[in-house]
This record gives structure tokens, sequence and C-alpha cells, in this order.
């Protein structure tokens, strides 16, 4: 199974009491962005691109569990937008009763679900904002989560608008990556990621 950028911290927590996600929250990135793919076009983007950062534990906790939703910052590219500045915070939990999984590495997990999240993407030649919200985020956490595991997830965001440009900006991306936990604490976790997102955002 493959996972978001975000969700990985968030798992982190709740093995140890936290979770991946991925999330991905906002711009200042924190590594180089990979290559990426993307057309620019008057009413639309068509949006395929690659967005590599890291992450770590947030302090926020949505729904009250104790475990902390995981903040992510990134970068990446898209032709006709320039250099994006790619945020999230996500926020996942353990799917119950546990619904045992294995990552591509063969390790025994557990399966993870979205709790809530949201993204933003910020151009920053303008410094334009498309945000987002997820709908989606399914991991596959290995237990006892620790450092040097990695996590797999995939999903779906939904754009709900911007500012500038994107304002009144719409549609749905699917996104698919990877995450690999660096540094494990009781204070919390530090990550890096790359997911792949795509699809096409409408400029109304």
């Amino acid at each position: 199974m493959e996972l978001s950028f975000g969700a990985v911290m968030s798992l982190a927590k709740r093995n140890s009491g936290c979770l991946i996600g991925l999330v991905f929250v906002l711009v200042l990135a924190a590594s180089t962005g990979c290559g990426s793919g993307g057309e620019a076009q008057e009413d639309q983007i068509s949006l395929d691109t690659f967005f590599s950062g890291s992450g770590t534990d947030s302090l926020i906790d949505t729904d009250g569990n104790g475990a902390n939703a995981l903040i992510v910052w990134a970068n990446g590219a898209v032709a006709g937008l320039g250099h994006i500045n790619f945020s999230e915070i996500i926020e996942t939990s353990m799917v119950e009763p546990a619904v045992p999984c294995a990552t591509s590495e063969g390790v025994p997990g557990n399966v993870y679900e979205l709790v809530r999240g949201r993204i933003a993407l910020q151009v920053q030649e303008t410094g334009d904002i498309i945000t987002g919200s997820f709908i989606s985020n399914d991991q596959c956490i290995p237990v006892g989560f620790a450092e040097g595991d990695a996590v797999e997830f995939e999903g779906q965001w939904m754009v709900t608008g911007g500012t500038g440009r994107f304002v009144n900006a719409s549609g749905t991306v699917n996104f698919s990556g990877s995450a690999r936990l660096l540094l494990s604490h009781v204070s919390g976790r530090f990550i890096i990621a790359t997911a792949r997102h795509s699809g096409i955002i409408e400029l109304h």
C-alpha cells in the first residue's frame, strides 16, 4: 500500500503515540524538491509533480486522543507555475479494531486512516496559494514504529480555493509516496518524505 506525506508523523506517535501523515503546513521548505511535471493552462492546471521534504510533530491534536498531527514542509516545481513551496498538516489514527498489514519492505504493521488534514501550495514567484483539505490518507505503519522504518501512503485531497489566481480554484488531487523515520523520541518524531501529486485544478 502506498501512503501521503503527512501521515507518517501522526503514525509514529500512535505507535509511540504518533501517526504518519505526510500534511503536510506551510511553506519554508526544509529540503530540495524532486523533479516534476505538469502543464499550466489559462483555465486549469494539470498537476503531476513530486514534492520532497521533511516533517515533525505539531502541537495540534484535532481529535483529543493524545497523538499530535504531523506537519510537513516540502519543495517541488510545476510547469507554468515554477517553484512551489508545499506544506501540510495531517493527523491519522489506527483503525479500530486493528487491521493488520505489511509494508513494501515486508514489515508487519497496522492500517491507519485519516482523522483530519489541510494542505497548501504556494507559488514562490507570485506568492499565490492553493489550499486544500484531505479526503483520505491510508497508511500501513510498522508495529513498534522505530528509527529507520519506512511507511508508504496514498490518498486524495480536495482543492478548496486559495489566494490571488487561485481564489476560486477547485479540483481533486491524488497522491502517493513514502516517508522514513529518522529520529524518534518521547517528545516527537522527525521524518523525511517524498510524494507524487497528480490531478486537474480548475481555475474559475
